[in-house]
Order: structure tokens, then sequence, then C-alpha cells
């Protein structure tokens, strides 16, 4: 999971104020939690500013389809720009039990809040101060994740709706809990790493609350009929497969300082990637295999960042980086292949979702 740039939105004065809308939400409850002290306050006023630093890709696909799928209809901005900041909000959730999982303390260019939160420590060096900020990730998230539920409850849309929108919630949670299970269960043996279960869990950690969570809000807001809500479904996991393959190319080859993610992590903790499964199936693997989960493999010196060179050099070697490639542009391709003419989905549906691919497809290592 990471950020990227995202598209500009369709509708560019809604997603401008979603940023907006974050940060009023999260430190209204950081006003609450003042009762229970002022270190709750402080971390809610912290959650505040890491969480409205993102591209908020999520909410404005959402917003750009729910406008679409309006076709012309008055928009009601509150409601959207709500749901716009629920999904946010989940996202960032997965963020931090996504670092917490895999021992990163930096993320978007600079410290996370959990290395916020550790680098406040007495002795911020210490073990101590790790398990101070991977506690305080793993309850932030917690807290994220009830505020989500409460927003999607309270959303102001008929009963049939709002029954949907919990629903897909819960499915969204579902799903992308059993991805991240997956990707530890692959990294620690416990799940067979074979290319299909890699590429499983790409679909559930990624796609479902990537790209399906946003379409499929925007059409039950918006009520759209049950064929097109199916079209956007499939376009949707597309999307998201693609965007998670391309996060693994990015992780394991790209630059920290365009795309986020601690250089080497995915090395060091030993993911069980499609990149990674791919590889065990070459002659290169014994190679390979002696490279991952080493704790020297990072960016932060010229030692490190010698085996993380060799790592890539051996992942390159034995075909595993063109692979990963070419399975990416066969999902884009379906996905362009469902957007022809002949589609369910709407051409206004049909722009956002090319303009948003198009962003995607300029992501680059």
């Amino acid at each position: 999971m990471s950020d990227v740039q995202a598209p500009e939105a369709v509708n560019q004065d809604l997603g401008s104020l979603i940023g907006e809308a974050l940060r009023r939400r999260i430190r209204r409850r950081a006003g609450q939690a003042e009762r229970y002290g002022g270190d709750f306050a402080e971390l809610w006023a912290q959650m505040a500013e890491h969480a409205a630093g993102g591209k908020l890709l999520r909410p404005r696909l959402f917003l750009d389809t729910a406008e679409a799928l309006a076709h012309g209809r008055v928009l009601d901005r509150d409601l959207l720009i709500e749901l716009g900041v629920g999904i946010e909000m989940l996202h960032y959730a997965f963020l931090l039990h996504d670092d917490v999982i895999d021992r990163d303390f930096r993320r978007r260019q600079g410290v996370n809040l959990l290395g916020e939160v550790r680098d406040a420590h007495p002795a911020p060096q210490s073990e101590a101060a790790r398990r101070w900020g991977t506690a305080v990730g793993i309850l932030a998230g917690d807290l994220m994740i009830s505020e989500v539920h409460q927003i999607f409850a309270r959303a102001r849309v008929r009963e049939t709706a709002g029954h949907r929108l919990l629903d897909l919630l819960d499915d969204t949670i579902q799903a992308s809990v059993c991805g991240e299970a997956a990707d530890v269960g692959l990294s620690v043996g416990a799940v067979d790493p074979t290319l299909s279960a890699a590429l499983s869990m790409t679909q559930y950690k990624t796609a479902t609350y990537s790209f399906e969570l946003p379409l499929r809000a925007a059409a039950i807001v918006e009520g759209a009929d049950e064929v097109t809500e199916s079209a956007l479904t499939a376009a949707a996991r597309h999307m998201g497969i693609a965007y998670q393959l391309q996060d693994d190319l990015l992780s394991a080859f790209g630059d920290p300082q365009r795309h986020g993610k601690e250089s080497g992590s995915d090395f060091r903790e030993g993911k069980q990637t499609p990149l990674i499964a791919y590889a065990r199936t070459t002659d290169w693997w014994p190679q390979i295999a002696d490279c991952l989960g080493r704790g020297d493999i990072t960016g932060h010196d010229t030692a490190t960042a010698h085996n993380t060179e060799q790592l890539r050099a051996l992942l390159r070697d034995c075909g595993a980086e063109q692979f990963i490639h070419n399975l990416l542009t066969q999902h884009l391709s379906a996905l362009d292949h469902l957007l022809e003419g002949s589609s369910p989905i709407s051409a206004e549906v049909r722009r956002v979702l090319s303009v948003h691919s198009d962003a995607m497809r300029g992501r680059s290592v």
C-alpha cells in the first residue's frame, strides 16, 4: 500500500475540500479526546496532519465517479465530501497497520506517525521507543476504522442505500484484512507461496478498498443500476491489480524519494509478492532466496544499498521484473476493453476512469 500522484479531479472544487474536511473532523475528535488527557488529544492532532498528507486518490475517484453518474443532477456536496473523508480515513488506517506489520517508520518522504511517536520518546533509538511507536500505530489505525464506521452509518441516504453502503464497507474491510493476512502468511511461510496465491492477495489487499469501494460507493449513492455497478466492479478489479503490481515494482526498483516507500522494505520483510512468486519458478531462485528477509537490506547507507542493488539485478536477470510488467499491461488492456463503446458504463464515467487509469500508467520507477 502506497501513495501516488492523483490525477486532476473532474470536480476540482469538491476534491480540494476533502483534505480540509478530513483535518476538521480529526481535530474535532482531538478536542473531544481532551477528557482522556492531553497526550491522547495530541495523538489525534498528529493523525490529522499525517492522514491529510496524501494525494487523495481514492476519494477523488469516488467524487469524480459520483458526479459522472449523476448525469447533471444536483449533487449533495456535504454527503459526498463526508463519504470521501471516510474513504480516505480507511486508507490511512490501513497504511498505519501496514507500517506496523512492515516495521516501517517512514512514509511520504518523511517519518510516518510511528516514526514521529518513536522519535518523541526520551530514548528514540531504543527498542522501547520502537515498541511505543508501533503500539500507537495499531491503536491509531483502530480509531480510524471506528470513525469510518461512524461516517458510513450516519450517511444521509435512503435506508436501502445506507444498508448497502454498510455492507460494502464490511466486505471491503474483510477482504482487505484477508489480503493483508495472506501477505504476511506468504512472507512467513504459513501460506504456500504460489503465483496464484500472491495474485489473489494482491486483489484482496488493494483492489477492493482502493478501487472497488470508491466506484461501488458512488454507484450506490447515485442510484446506478446493477449492470453498471457490476461493470464498475470489474473495472475496479483490473485497476486495483494493475495498481498493486505497479506498487510492487516501485517498491522493488523505484526511487523512494518519488513514491514514498522505504527503499528495500519489501525485500527486508521477505514479502512474497507476485514478483517474488515468479522468481521462485526460475533457476535464479536459490540466489534470490538467500538475499530475501535480511535485516541489512535498506537504502540508508552505501553497504546496504549494495545488497539491495544485487537483489534487484537478480530479479531483472531471472525475468521477474519483465513478467510483472507484462502482467500489469494485460490488466490495463483488459480495463481498456471494458471501457470501449459497447460497455454498459456511460461515456461520462468512462472518461473519469480513463483519466485515473492514465495517471496510473504515468507512474514510473
